[in-house]
């Protein structure tokens, strides 16, 4: 280029990427805005929410982490700070293990794997099992947060209805029939709709999963919850089975066990975990580091430390403020919702009521109404099906409110659907 000639730069526009045509298809099929909006509509200032499945604040052990937080960087600064394993800190996995034996669920150290909360033990166990289009097995109603999981797979859904004591055998049966790659269920108190799997019904599914070699997820999320009786899980049942026939968790289990310690300690350790046998566990392990490495070594000494320290005298108090909690919804709904009502649970522990009110009513475009002219906020039934939503239906929780405001936020719904 001969000198003193300037270069001539062209500038023109970028053009504007359009996102949406790069995303895959997992994006697309997860776009259920259900949960972000139940969350968004819960932290509203000044409306009665009964959405959000929260702790109540103020049972929130906070001195209690404040202190053991202290205790844990004077004593284990650098290990709480450093990077960790996969499968999670072993002084946690051991203070799981023992206290799932405790509770009837024989499994060592060797068979957790923690994770960041249950919802990402549900996940990793989704991508353990599940291909495109496979046969899954779930409760109608169904948790959420698993069908938004499981609908990333586009899978087919064999829905099973229940009664009072859990899944309709019948129906078991006849999915079960089908060769599912796995029966999801919360047993105890579910979310959402409170119902509790009985011994003898859960001794039966147990059964079947076995002659039928499907494998069940059980989402324990609830299960220390329980407000008298505690709750007899599947996995218990099959450790019981075990027993009796000799027979090794590791090797010879079927069902596996997702606990999470947000709904009794404090959602924000994000600490869930992962019981399950040894060629399942390798495998959780293995998608554990490649999708975060590894949970928070800090959260998970200190929810070690809260555990051996609280767990016996503090989770009676959480069943003892829920109860009161529940019997005031259960009453305050028969006291203004009366003869709408065709359907209300009784739940024996957990933090949620469902009930369904008459065909006419839906609950789904009567929630904006609800909560602009009467502040006040529900779960509509409809997201909590993988088909065919029910939509005179609604998933109620009673754990983040006063007696008295329970009282007067169901008055309310009244006043909105009636």
């Amino acid at each position: 280029m001969a000198a003193g000639v300037a270069h001539q730069i062209e500038i023109s526009e970028a053009p504007t990427t359009v996102w949406g045509e790069r995303f895959g298809e997992k994006r697309r099929l997860v776009d259920d805005p259900s949960i972000r909006e139940i969350l968004g509509v819960a932290s509203k200032k000044g409306i009665l929410s009964f959405a959000g499945g929260f702790p109540d604040p103020s049972l929130l052990p906070l001195e209690q982490l404040a202190q053991i937080s202290r205790d844990v960087m004077n004593s284990s600064a650098c290990v709480a700070a450093q990077y960790g394993v996969p499968e999670g800190a072993c002084v946690l996995r051991e203070e799981l293990a023992r206290l799932a034996a405790a509770d009837g669920r024989s499994c060592g150290a060797d068979s957790i794997v923690i994770t960041t909360g249950g919802q990402q033990a549900i996940d990793l166990l989704a991508q353990i099992f599940l291909n495109q289009g496979d046969a899954i097995a779930v409760t109608r109603p169904c948790y959420l947060g698993a069908l938004q999981i499981f609908s990333a797979y586009k899978p087919r859904y064999l829905e099973i209805e229940s009664d009072d004591e859990g899944p309709i055998l019948s129906q078991v049966e006849t999915a079960l029939r089908q060769h599912p790659k796995f029966f999801y269920i919360v047993s105890a108190f579910d979310n959402p709709s409170g119902i509790s799997v009985s011994k003898a019904r859960a001794i039966s599914i147990v059964e079947m999963c076995e002659r039928f070699d499907v494998p069940i997820i059980e989402d324990g999320a609830y299960k220390e919850l329980y407000y008298s009786k505690r709750h007899v899980s599947l996995r218990e049942v099959e450790s019981e089975r075990l027993r009796h026939a000799g027979g090794v968790y590791s090797n010879s289990g079927r069902v596996i066990f997702v606990g999470t310690l947000s709904k009794v300690v404090a959602p924000g350790l994000r600490i869930g975990w992962i019981e399950a046998p040894t060629e399942v566990r390798e495998g959780v392990v293995l998608l554990k580091q490649v999708t975060d490495l590894h949970s928070s070594n800090i959260t998970q000494l200190v929810t070690a430390e809260f555990l051996k320290r609280h767990s016996e005298t503090f989770w009676p108090m959480l069943r003892e403020s829920y109860r009161v909690r529940c019997q005031a919804a259960l009453h305050a709904v028969k006291k203004h919702m009366g003869a709408h009502v065709i359907h209300c649970t009784e739940p024996s522990g957990g933090f949620y009521l469902w009930i369904e009110v008459d065909s006419s009513i839906d609950t789904s475009a009567m929630l904006s109404r609800a909560v602009r002219e009467h502040g006040v906020a529900y779960v509509p039934g409809a997201p909590f099906f993988a088909t065919s939503p029910r939509r005179n239906a609604m998933r109620v929780c009673f754990s983040n409110l006063s007696t008295d405001s329970i009282d007067e936020g169901i008055a309310r719904i009244s006043r909105a659907l009636f």
